[in-house]
């Protein structure tokens, strides 16, 4: 800083007189722009009256507002000793910095973020990670508290975001599915394996315990607690990958305990691999290891018994395959398709079972619970090596979407159960569908299931399972009948 310009912001500081007029010119500098307009003093003090007059040659004594052109100001500078100077070049050294406009600092703001993320960007360069990075800088659905975040103290969120970026580069199940889900369902998806998290001699997982995943990458076990930044935005960052992976999904700014459960069992991150399971009967499973039954599973065909399989026990299976007959059961080594029953509804799957003649000799079924766990989706996998799988839901946008993803998940392993224009007037109830989520019936592309998401969209109500189960337990007692028909579908 030059000596005059030195000796003239040490004379404006000094004295309060100054002070808030100073503070006016800046603050009219940043809304314009430019020099220009007027600064406007309420009440001022008997100091500000005597510098004021004095400065500007006016008389301010009784005045109780002082309004000032910024002009003024300037041209009262050029007739004191510091004139050379210029009012601009004053009032940053008055500052300390140099002043820029509203308009130019949201500009250099902006730039600095954006230059913030894209360096971030290569750093990181997994595709997962990408993905993230560009709906932030893009500002998308669910980034709004990483903007957030970056306003407050960018450098902390730094070592957050790179806890994130690691994390994503290193989810246990990478998952790369054509963003066009449905028109390319019969194409292959690839799915990559990461069994880091596989415990001590048991079979290598294909999960792993969010603790334990959190303790890898950042050596904090709590690191992506949901209550913590780091556990939102990992939560965020995995919803945005996945919406570019799965037709329909949708991004949700504050998901539900269930809905974020399912979305981390979808990168096979568990919170709990005992609470995360299937249930199922009329199934047998095989050993990884030696190809051999699983002597639970044995012992629960046999007896006709329901299991509720936890996912710890999920990835010790190898095979597994539906009873064809009483008595008899595929082998490892089918070469023919049989078929198995999944219902969404636990209700409803019991009282299928109730009404069954010999209930020592259940049919091949599988109960959602609902939304797909990661034990319900693995225990699918290994079904639709063999088998076709019968799938029934509710008559809402969320069960149609379970649908479509089973049809995307298992191309050619799917038949839809009771999912006709028909069978949603059976089924259809005096219950409203929101128009939020009426939107996601837009999601649905799937030919057999246009007919059915149309006439919803048209009538807005909801069917559910239940008004149904006279005829999915006709189905399932004529299981033969049924499966000649959907097979001609």
């Amino acid at each position: 800083m030059p000596d005059t310009l030195k000796e003239a912001v040490a004379f404006f500081r000094q004295d309060a007189g100054y002070e808030r007029l100073f503070a006016g010119l800046i603050e009219k500098y940043k809304s314009l722009g430019r020099l220009g307009g007027t600064v406007k003093l309420e009440h001022p003090t008997e100091r500000e009256k005597d510098v004021l007059s004095a400065f500007l040659r006016r008389d301010y004594k009784c005045h109780d507002t002082i309004i000032i052109a910024v002009s003024e100001v300037a041209r009262a500078l050029e007739e004191t000793r510091f004139a050379e100077i210029g009012l601009k070049a004053l009032l940053d050294g008055y500052a300390g910095r140099t002043i820029l406009s509203n308009a130019e600092a949201t500009r250099l703001y902006e730039y600095q973020k954006e230059q913030y993320f894209t360096d971030l960007k290569d750093e990181f360069c997994h595709p997962y990670c990408h993905l993230w990075l560009d709906s932030i800088l893009e500002k998308e659905a669910g980034t709004r508290g990483v903007h957030r975040a970056y306003d407050e103290e960018p450098e902390r969120l730094r070592s957050v975001l790179v806890s994130i970026l690691k994390a994503l580069e290193q989810v246990p199940l990478q998952i790369q599915v054509p963003h066009e889900a449905v028109e390319v369902a019969h194409e292959d998806f690839e799915l990559k394996v990461s069994s880091d998290g596989a415990d001590g001699d048991s079979p290598k997982a294909i999960y792993e315990r969010l603790p334990v995943f959190a303790s890898r990458i950042t050596g904090d076990p709590h690191a992506f607690d949901i209550g913590r930044d780091a556990g939102r935005f990992l939560v965020s960052a995995l919803q945005v990958v996945r919406s570019r992976q799965e037709v329909g999904y949708e991004i949700l700014s504050s998901p539900s305990a269930e809905e974020t459960t399912e979305l981390l069992d979808y990168f096979g991150l568990v919170r709990d691999d005992l609470l995360n399971f299937v249930t199922c009967i009329g199934l047998l499973s095989f050993s990884i290891d030696k190809g051999e039954p699983l002597p639970t599973w044995q012992a629960a065909l046999k007896s006709g018994s329901v299991l509720n399989v936890p996912l710890r026990e999920i990835v010790k299976v190898g095979h597994c395959c539906p009873r064809r007959s009483q008595g008899e059961m595929y082998s490892q080594h089918l070469s023919q398709a049989g078929q198995v029953f999944v219902v969404e509804n636990s209700g409803v799957f019991s009282a299928i079972l109730d009404s069954l003649d010999d209930p020592t000799n259940p049919p091949p079924m599988v109960c959602t619970n609902g939304q797909f766990t990661l034990a319900t989706l693995l225990l699918l996998d290994k079904l639709a090596e063999n088998s076709i799988l019968l799938y029934s839901g509710d008559f809402d946008p969320e069960g149609l979407q379970m649908a479509q993803r089973l049809l995307l998940r298992y191309p050619g392993r799917v038949r839809l159960w009771r999912y006709t224009r028909g069978d949603y007037e059976c089924a259809i109830s005096p219950v409203k569908i929101p128009l939020r989520r009426l939107g996601k019936l837009g999601s649905i592309k799937a030919d057999a299931l246009l007919p059915v998401a149309k006439m919803m969209q048209q009538r807005g109500m909801a069917g559910y399972q239940e008004a149904l189960l006279n005829r999915l337990t006709e189905d399932v007692t004529g299981s033969g009948r049924l499966f000649q028909e959907l097979s001609k579908s």
